[in-house]
This record gives structure tokens, sequence and C-alpha cells, in this order.
């Protein structure tokens, strides 16, 4: 369940040589000035200088960096990483307290010393995949609909994120993002739907886990899922079934509001025009469809027009009601809800 954790601290050493990398500080050529700042002290209490000091591993990246008056250790990592080749499979608890434990023998192997126990939160994300009936293209209209109360809506296509300055929850096709960096999905299950939420700084991490130190987030891992499905059954959850057919058909009759309003005499002709386009769209994906006209539509203008005309309409038009052959999106709610918060 835990994915992403970071972690800050004041208190840490670096031994002399140790396998550390640090960066110089910026020269102003002008002046000849060179900004550099204590970042910790070697074996023999002397100041070692630059603008940052940094670790950068398989499994972890670590930065020491002035703070305000001070100096802070940050140290970032994806705990399933840490064990397994990947981040898909979630943890088991006694998993995440040998990832943690891996980690702390890695940084005493390079002349770091630090107490991971007692080290604040900065950062923790939660996270559940699901197997949809369906591929994520199908939930998008979906996803498009739902809003979180008091945060913003962000749509990249495959990844959908409801966030504020300290909360964010996140739907996104988890084998793209995979195939993104690199990995090899063929053993993996085709629709997975990943769903995290994320608390982003120290404040919302005690205020929502009831703690602040990596020690107490290791000794609460099975009160874990609970927050998880709290903070999604306020948020995206938060609809009974029946709401989002009222939703979508209030969508809907704004759109054909919309259009009517803004056509006049031909608006349904433009609506049907838009929506064709849309579910075309989602039918094959954008490209085939570019592809298909390439290969029926021989002269260039004629092409260039007629890619035009499809992309204006599919921008056009907001939402249908109805996705995937005869399902609505009350049934994909319903699915997605069984399946995250059961």
């Amino acid at each position: 369940m835990l994915d992403t954790l970071k972690i800050h601290t004041k208190e840490f050493t670096v031994k002399d040589r140790a396998r550390v990398s640090v960066q110089p500080g910026i020269l102003d050529y002008e002046t000849g000035e060179q900004r550099e700042y204590p970042l910790f002290k070697d074996d023999l209490g002397r100041d070692v200088y630059g603008s940052k000091a940094y670790v950068n591993t398989e499994i972890y990246n670590l930065t020491i960096q002035p703070m305000g008056a001070g100096v802070e250790l940050f140290l970032q990592t994806s705990l399933p990483k840490t064990i397994k080749d990947d981040n898909y499979t979630p943890l088991t608890n006694s998993e995440t307290v040998q990832a943690v434990e891996v980690i702390g023998k890695d940084l005493k192997s390079r002349g770091v010393g630090l107490n991971l126990d007692a080290c604040e939160l900065s950062r923790v994300d939660l996270f559940k995949n699901v197997i949809g009936d369906n591929n994520f293209l199908s939930y998008s209209p979906l996803f498009a609909l739902l809003q979180s109360k008091r945060q913003n809506k962000r749509d990249y296509g495959t990844t959908f994120t409801w966030s504020n300055t300290q909360r964010e929850i996140c739907a996104y096709d988890k084998l793209t993002e995979m195939q993104s960096r690199g990995v090899k999905v063929g053993g993996y299950p085709q629709n997975t739907i990943r769903f995290e939420y994320r608390l982003k700084n120290s404040r919302v991490c005690e205020r929502e886990l009831g703690f602040s130190t990596v020690k107490k987030l290791v000794n609460n891992l099975d009160n874990l899922q609970k927050k998880y499905r709290d903070a999604l059954s306020k948020s995206i959850f938060s609809l009974r079934v029946d709401d989002v057919n009222i939703l979508a058909s209030q969508d809907l009759q704004y759109s054909m509001q919309f259009y009517a309003s803004e056509y006049g005499d031909t608006w349904l002709s433009r609506f049907l025009r838009d929506s064709g386009a849309y579910h075309l769209a989602s039918l094959a994906g954008d490209e085939v469809v570019k592809v298909v006209l390439a290969c029926v539509i021989g002269d260039r203008v004629k092409l260039w027009r007629a890619i035009k005309y499809f992309e204006d309409a599919k921008r056009d038009f907001e939402l249908s009601k109805k996705v995937d052959g005869s399902k609505t999106l009350a049934d994909l709610y319903g699915e997605l809800q069984q399946k995250v918060m059961g």
C-alpha cells in the first residue's frame, strides 16, 4: 500500500571520504563570487562547503542542502522498488520493514550516519491497484466528470489528478506509466488502474496519519488501509451510484443547451457531429483515425482539412452519457467504487 516515501532530518553525520557527491556553489562570472554553504563536518570537524550534497541510487535519492538558517537531509524512495523489480505490487508489512532496513544499510555503507526511525515524514503515498473490466480510456469520461471538493482537477490523457496544496488523489493507467519508464509489462494484468492518495507535506502527514516519524509509520502499517479508504470515500467516491446518472444527465443537458444557444437552428447537427468525433476518437484513438483518413484521402490539402475538421469536432464535444457500448458512467463508477473501497 505504501509507495513513495519522503523524509527529512537535521540530525545526520557524513564520514570523511564518504561516497557522497558535493556540488560546488554557483559562480557569478562577473564578480567571481561563488556562493557556498557549510553542508556537514568531516571526521576532523572541518566544514565541507558546497551548494548541496547528494546521493542517487536505484532505490533512493538523498539530498543535503541549506534550509533557512540550517542544513537538512532529504531522502525520497519508492519502497516497493527497494526490494522488488518495480513498484507494481504492494509490500507486506514485513517487506516494508525490510525495505527501510535495506536503505539504512546502504546509507551506512556509504558513510552517511542517519537514524531513519527518527526522521520526519514529508510525503507519503498510499495506493491500490484494481483490474478494470474495460480499458482505461473507457473510464475517462467518468474521471472527467468526478470532482473532489476544494481540489483542482487535471487530465493528462491516461492520468487524472485531483489535488490541492496538501493532498492529491491520482488515477492512472499503471501499465502505460510503466511502459513510459521502459518496463516490459507482458506479465502484468491488463487494464490495471492505479489509485493513489498522496500526502504532500509534513503538516498534512502528521494531521492525516496521527504521527510524524518513520518509526511510527512502520509501527502503524495496519491502519494505513483505513486512512486510504476514508480519504477516497470523502472525495472521488463520495457519490452514490444514482448520483452519477444525475450528474451525467445534467452534464449532457448542459452540453445540449450550450450547443443550442451557440449554434442556433443548426445546433443538433453540430452536436451530433462533435459527439461522433469524440466517440470515434475514444473507440479507435486519435492517431488511428488520422492514419485511416490518410489511407482514404490522397490529396494532402484535403487530408489536412479532414484532420482539422475531426480535431475541431472532437475538441468541441465535452461529455457523453453512454460509454463502452451499453455501460453508463454509473455502471463504471459502481464497478470502480466496489473494487477500490472493497
